[in-house]
């Protein structure tokens, strides 16, 4: 069965690449570079995982986050910046990412083959 996941960034080579890195028979990506886009995709549509960067033009990705789990209550997430160390950083510093339950969190920048197993693992978990 083919997985579906929604890609929120608003740089294009972080786009670019992370959905070349992880398309593949299995797995379909879609892309948003903001989260107006990526909020109008999600009307029409469910994915498997959500990975959505912390710093959008027009809202956090927390804010973002918020938004799809209220139309999808189970959507799973993986969160990306720059602004913390990992994980535990991110879930240590923001009360907003620990409400949120992300399944992993990616460092930018990010070497691709690293993200497409954190990927992996969160699309089986």
């Amino acid at each position: 069965m083919k997985k579906h996941i929604l890609i929120t960034d608003d740089e294009p080579l972080i786009l670019l690449g992370l959905a070349e890195a992880l398309q593949s028979e299995s797995i379909h990506i879609d892309t948003a570079t903001t989260a107006t886009k990526a909020v109008e995709m999600i009307a029409g549509s469910q994915y498997d995982l959500y990975i959505l960067d912390l710093t959008l033009p027009d809202m956090n990705g927390f804010e973002l986050a918020q938004k799809i789990r209220d139309c999808h209550p189970k959507a799973k997430f993986i969160f990306m910046s720059g602004k913390y160390r990992d994980l535990q950083d991110m879930l240590q510093n923001s009360a907003k990412a620990a409400a949120l339950n992300p399944t992993a969190f990616i460092t930018k920048p990010f070497d691709f083959a690293q993200a497409h197993d954190i990927v992996c693992r969160s699309l089986v978990s």
